[in-house]
């Protein structure tokens, strides 16, 4: 559980650079006086920018996480397997990031549906295998072989889907390269990355911190919490970024009701199928824990409850600064900054060697300063109104309340 929870780490390496650089695609193809050399310079920055996050990844893997996670790995009492594991685990995010050239690529041009459906199969199966894995041979390094399947899988069939739509040819057009988009990218990068790591060591890297403290059996809860909070907030953030390319589009250009209407959709999608996941997986992990009692770390009601508002409140900033971002103006580091600057502080008053502490962080945090920041942006930069999201917001907050009684009657 604790290794899955490093997955959210490789933001260490790409920061927002797949964000930004999806928007700069999109916005050189909606602007009529762009051209394919502007393609073409992009997509070579693109390649040379993921080749240095892969290296500066691998470093980080070996320099710095493994150290972290060292206490875990030695509680297991099996060196070799917990290595293996974890260095089968390291090259599979590897494959992950030499993907992103053509999923940022291919999402620039507004190839949406192709990229996610390949994405969702190839992680369904890659999980449905290393279940079906572990049942028949119960070996943790077949199981993490498995599971990383898919990385190696979408790196395969990602370059053949960009290749299709020119990938190849646009990088060898003979003034590729010849005018760097080093000077734009970099103060957004900066920016975005601090920001982006802030944020990610503010939500994921509770496992990490707790690990120092707690027992074998509550660190695995504790982690195992935190990482289908992850999975659930990718599957709600899907909807947004899936929207990005045609909002971007429809705000280069000037098409503002419809960039506002996109949102509202969106915005409502991603808020209705974030509250769906929580109940659905708290369930469905309820009744594993009855079958079979020894599958999966047990959940604390209570620690489920409290990540569950706090993430309802990032889910709701977190959609609001996407969408300004679409403005290339990036406030990731500000926005994830002043949150840690609230959550790290709660954490030692709270006390960190309880699992309660983390989650009560994360929600003042992001109720005082993230999403009234993330709000204001949107509304005075690209108008978006507060009666826009009256319906998305109330819905919202129903379904809160009703999982929260649900959640406590259960217990």
């Amino acid at each position: 559980m604790l290794i899955i929870t490093f997955q959210s780490l490789t933001v260490l390496a790409i920061g927002n650079l797949p964000i930004i650089l999806m928007h700069m695609v999109a916005h050189a193809r909606s602007d009529p006086a762009s051209d394919d050399d502007r393609i073409a310079n992009i997509a070579v920055g693109i390649r040379r920018v993921f080749n240095i996050a892969a290296l500066l990844y691998t470093i980080l893997a070996i320099f710095l996480f493994t150290p972290l996670l060292w206490r875990q790995i030695s509680l297991t009492g099996d060196l070799v397997t917990a290595l293996a594991t974890w260095s089968l685990f390291v090259a599979g995010t590897v494959c992950r990031i030499r993907t992103l050239p053509y999923t940022t690529y291919l999402l620039g041009l507004n190839e949406v549906a192709p990229v996610r459906r390949m994405e969702a199969v190839s992680w369904l199966i890659g999980g449905a295998t290393s279940a079906i894995g572990l049942l028949i041979w119960p070996n943790l390094v077949l199981a993490m072989a498995l599971m990383q399947a898919p990385a190696f899988i979408n790196l395969i069939s990602m370059k053949a889907l960009a290749n299709r739509n020119k990938w190849a040819a646009t990088l060898a057009r003979p003034n590729a390269g010849n005018i760097g988009i080093w000077g734009e990218l970099r103060p957004r990068a900066i920016r975005g990355g601090v920001g982006i790591v802030a944020a990610y060591l503010t939500v994921y890297g509770s496992s990490i911190i707790y690990a120092q403290f707690g027992d074998s059996q509550s660190i695995a809860s504790f982690s195992f919490t935190v990482t289908l909070f992850g999975l659930i907030s990718q599957l709600a953030n899907s909807q947004t970024m899936s929207a990005l390319p045609a909002m971007a589009g429809a705000y280069a250009g000037k098409r503002l009701d419809e960039m506002r209407a996109i949102a509202r959709q969106t915005m409502s999608r991603s808020l209705a199928l974030y509250l769906a996941m929580v109940l659905i997986m708290f369930s469905c992990i309820r009744v594993i824990n009855v079958v079979l009692p020894d599958a999966l770390p047990a959940l604390d009601a209570r620690i489920w409850t409290l990540f569950a508002l706090a993430h309802l409140i990032v889910r709701y900033a977190s959609f609001h600064l996407h969408f300004y971002t679409i403005t290339n103006d990036i406030k990731w580091h500000v926005y994830h900054l002043g949150t840690a600057a609230l959550y790290f502080p709660l954490i030692v008053v709270f006390g960190t060697a309880s699992s309660i502490t983390y989650p009560t962080a994360l929600l003042i945090s992001t109720s005082v300063f993230s999403a009234p920041y993330a709000r204001r942006h949107s509304f005075t930069r690209l108008g978006f109104k507060f009666s826009d999201e009256l319906f998305p917001i109330i819905s919202s907050m129903i379904a809160a309340l009703t999982a929260i009684v649900i959640l406590l009657v259960g217990e």
